[in-house]
């Protein structure tokens, strides 16, 4: 990502900059393709904060979509960033059969800057994510965390969705 870019998001996310007066002055065109081209050098440079930046400006400009599932789902599985619990959010939206792997892993691990929970929430929000896929592969590896969690909020989230199938 370009600084200028960089720059621009920070006056965007900061509220110095609108919408308007952010896609005026972005050098480059803010679609998915962008995202898909910058998340894809984000990974390749293990860079956390233009991970988040990206984020962000998916969030903000809904770039989200299923042509992005492999790239989330690697990001989902790396720990050189902070930004898990964003990407699982994401991956429950889009519903991709092709994210239970990642989603189930990420369930089983335990990042330190999550310590403070044991990584709770990130696993609640991939347990939501993996219901969300409603495949017989995801339904497996819910009834395995509803079986093998050790933490009893995730076991138990894991029981009721099994429950409204």
């Amino acid at each position: 990502m370009k600084p200028k870019e960089t720059e621009l998001i920070i006056g965007l996310r900061s509220g110095v900059l609108s919408r308007d007066d952010f896609s005026a002055c972005f050098p480059s065109q803010i679609d998915s393709t962008y995202f898909k081209h910058e998340l894809e050098s984000a990974l390749k440079n293990r860079d956390p904060d233009v991970v988040e930046d990206l984020l962000f400006l998916g969030f903000e400009f809904s770039l989200f979509t299923l042509q992005h599932t492999k790239l989330l789902c690697s990001l989902l599985n790396q720990g050189w960033h902070r930004s898990h619990e964003d990407v699982a959010s994401i991956l429950q939206t889009l519903k991709s059969p092709e994210s239970v792997d990642a989603l189930f892993t990420a369930v089983n691990t335990r990042y330190d800057y999550l310590s403070y929970d044991d990584s709770t929430a990130l696993a609640v929000k991939c347990v939501w994510a993996l219901s969300g896929t409603d495949t017989e592969e995801a339904r497996n590896k819910i009834e395995f965390i509803a079986e093998h969690d050790p933490r009893d909020f995730v076991k138990q989230l894991a029981i009721s969705k099994l429950l409204k199938h």
